[in-house]
C-alpha cells in the first residue's frame, strides 16, 4: 500500500527522495544478502564461503515508510501546508502588526508616553479655568472673539502656548494615524500578485 506521507513531517528530513531512493537499494541489496546467506544455511556451506548475517539498513522512520516490502519506493507526498489563501493573510497580517507597530514608534517619538497624562492634566485646568472665566466676562468675550484677539481674555501667553503646542501635537499624531490608516486599508486590497512589491509608508 502507498504510504501516505505529509510534507510538514518531513520538513526536516534534508534530501527526503534522495534518502528514500537510497534506502530502497540498501534495502533490496540487504534482502539479497540476506537470502544468500540463508540458502548456505539451507545448503551447509562452510568456510570462506558462507555468507553471514548483516543488520538490516537502518534509517529515519518516514524513510523506512516511504520503502514497501519490495523495498521499492513507495509513497505520496499530502501537501498538509497552508492554502494560498491563508498564506495571504498571514503576510498581509504581518504587514499590518509592522504598520501598527510602526505607527507606535511615530507617536511615541513627537509625544513620549511618559509625558501624554500630564499634558492633558494641565491642558484640561487650562480649559476649565477658562471657561469659569468666560463665564465671568461673558459678553465680553463673545466680542473679544469676534474682533479676532490672539487669545481669549485671562489667558495667559504660557497657558495659550500649551494649548497650541497641544493641538499641534494632535495634529501630529492624527497624520501619523491618518497615514497608517491608509496603509492598513491598502494592505488588505493587496493580492498574491502585488503584495511582495508593496512599499512601506514613512512615518516620519
Amino acid at each position: 500500500m502507498t504510504a501516505k506521507i505529509l510534507k510538514s513531517a518531513i520538513a526536516g528530513i534534508r534530501d527526503f527522495p534522495a534518502r528514500a531512493a537510497a534506502h530502497a537499494v540498501e534495502m533490496k541489496n540487504w534482502r539479497e544478502h540476506m537470502a544468500r546467506v540463508k540458502d548456505d544455511e539451507a545448503k551447509g556451506v562452510t568456510g570462506i564461503e558462507k555468507h553471514w548475517p548483516h543488520p538490516r539498513p537502518d534509517a529515519h522512520p518516514l524513510v523506512e515508510a516511504a520503502v514497501n516490502e519490495n523495498c521499492d519506493m513507495d509513497y505520496e507526498l499530502v501537501d498538509d501546508g497552508p492554502t494560498p489563501d491563508q498564506v495571504l493573510r498571514e503576510m498581509k497580517n504581518r504587514l499590518i502588526e509592522t504598520v501598527s507597530q510602526l505607527e507606535r514608534t511615530a507617536i511615541e517619538a513627537v509625544a513620549p508616553p511618559g509625558k501624554w497624562r500630564l499634558l492633558n492634566m494641565r491642558e484640561n485646568s487650562i480649559i476649565e479655568a477658562q471657561a469659569e472665566r468666560m463665564k465671568e466676562v461673558g459678553v465680553v468675550a463673545s466680542v473679544a472673539t469676534a474682533i479676532g484677539l490672539k487669545k481669549p481674555p485671562g489667558l495667559s501667553e504660557e497657558d495659550a502656548a500649551h494649548i497650541s503646542a497641544q493641538n499641534d501635537l494632535r495634529r501630529k499624531i492624527q497624520s501619523i494615524q491618518r497615514s497608517a490608516a491608509q496603509a492598513h486599508s491598502d494592505i488588505e486590497d493587496l493580492t498574491a500578485e502585488t503584495i511582495d512589491g508593496w512599499q512601506m509608508p514613512s512615518f516620519e
